[in-house]
């Protein structure tokens, strides 16, 4: 990877001309200063100080990705860059939908990120407490260095590093609460009764029979939403550095509770850097970047939303549980939508996964001439998901026959 430093002076030397009006001769003296432009600096994947003059680029700093607690730090940029759309789905550790200036392609949709100047495929692995800045790259102009990786936009991540002074330890904390809003409005178990009976009649067909046995009023949703989900980060970072080294360490432990019961998600992450400075025109340096994370059984509220509303989750008789969770009406569903309760609660924890991300790299980097800079990195992604499961096996209580299966 080469870095090239271009400086244009603009130089305007003093001018001298002669005007003849009226047959006299006038002559006028005029003199520019010299002067000096911004320093223009044409560079790839790395940094210059008018950026947003080579493109369409939009930034954001690390104070505004770290504001609030999210697994993964593209989350933190919804809503923030105009032209950025981040469609996230809400269960924890999920890897968001990622457009920028919408679709461009028919393939692959997705940005490339490259974090400290290497390709990554998604940035789930990063802390946000470690990022400097995130760059949104918009246009042809400012993507052309990335070929065709770059068709749907980049976003290029520096996260921090090491600097010159005394030791620093940084330690932060945050803890929210998730809350899941704007649900969508079901019928009750009233409700469905009437529209049901209309349906039948619509038919020619007699009015179900059965209500006389399923007479609760459920919301499906409300039995496995997790209400009042926490969210909680933990980071510790610790620098030092001089003149001639500039070390940085870092600790992050993620922990999110998801909207529906029983979704757990957690991730450690680990950060280190170590620059040096070999000589005035010699630098070189290597970091690593790993996280552990304990991916959640996930669910979704697909069922909740269909199931009949008329059937109590569990088996009551007299206020006495049974231990067992009611079936849907046979003739009302039961075949394609299972009691969502019992898919939630029957099966939790039974889907252990695990996934391990381990990125090493090393840079070297010298000047030559008096302008140009080569830096070359070295960098390796392993990424790596492992994990086991059951299928529990458990009675249905069946209210219309009075059996279980």
């Amino acid at each position: 990877m080469k870095h090239s430093h271009l400086r244009f002076p603009c130089l305007i030397a003093a001018l001298y001309f002669g005007i003849s009006v009226s047959g006299q001769d006038v002559r006028q003296d005029t003199t520019l200063k010299e002067q000096k432009i911004e320093e223009v600096v044409v560079i790839g994947y790395g940094s210059a100080k008018k950026r947003d003059l080579t493109g369409t680029i939009a930034k954001v700093s690390g104070e505004e990705i770290n504001d609030k607690p999210a697994s993964n730090p593209v989350n933190s940029l919804q809503g923030k860059v105009a032209g950025l759309s981040i469609v996230n789905s809400g269960q924890p550790g999920s890897q968001a939908d990622v457009r920028i200036r919408g679709t461009v392609t028919i393939g692959q949709t997705q940005p490339v990120y490259i974090v400290d100047g290497v390709f990554a495929n998604n940035i789930d692995f990063l802390n946000p407490a470690d990022i400097e800045s995130m760059e949104i790259l918009k246009d042809p102009s400012s993507l052309a260095i990335f070929g065709n990786k770059g068709a749907n936009g980049a976003i290029i991540v520096t996260t921090k590093r090491g600097k010159s002074g005394r030791t620093t330890v940084n330690l932060s904390s945050s803890l929210g609460v998730k809350s899941l809003d704007n649900r969508p409005d079901i019928t009750n178990a009233e409700q469905f009764k009437i529209l049901y009976n209309e349906d039948l009649a619509n038919q020619g067909l007699p009015a179900y029979d059965k209500f006389n046995i399923f007479n609760a009023d459920t919301n499906w949703i409300d039995q496995i939403a997790k209400k009042g989900g926490i969210i909680s980060q933990h980071n510790v970072t610790i620098s030092n550095g001089n003149d001639k080294n500039r070390v940085s360490f870092s600790f992050g432990y993620h922990e999110e509770e998801g909207s529906i019961k029983f979704e757990d998600y957690s991730r450690m992450t680990l950060k280190f850097n170590d620059d040096l400075k070999i000589s005035d025109h010699l630098r070189a340096g290597f970091g690593l970047t790993g996280s552990y994370a304990k991916l959640p059984q996930l669910r979704g509220f697909g069922g909740a939303l269909n199931a009949t509303p008329v059937v109590a989750p569990i088996n009551m008789i007299e206020g006495e549980f049974y231990g067992l969770y009611n079936s849907l009406p046979q003739e009302i569903g039961a075949a394609q939508i299972a009691n969502p309760l019992a898919q939630v609660e029957g099966r939790r924890y039974t889907q252990l996964n695990r996934n391990l991300q381990f990125n090493p790299n090393m840079y070297v980097e010298f000047d030559f001439f008096n302008n140009f800079t080569f830096r070359s990195n070295f960098f390796v992604n392993y990424a790596s998901g492992f994990g086991r499961g059951y299928q529990p096996i458990f009675n249905i209580y069946i209210p219309e026959t009075n059996t279980q299966a």
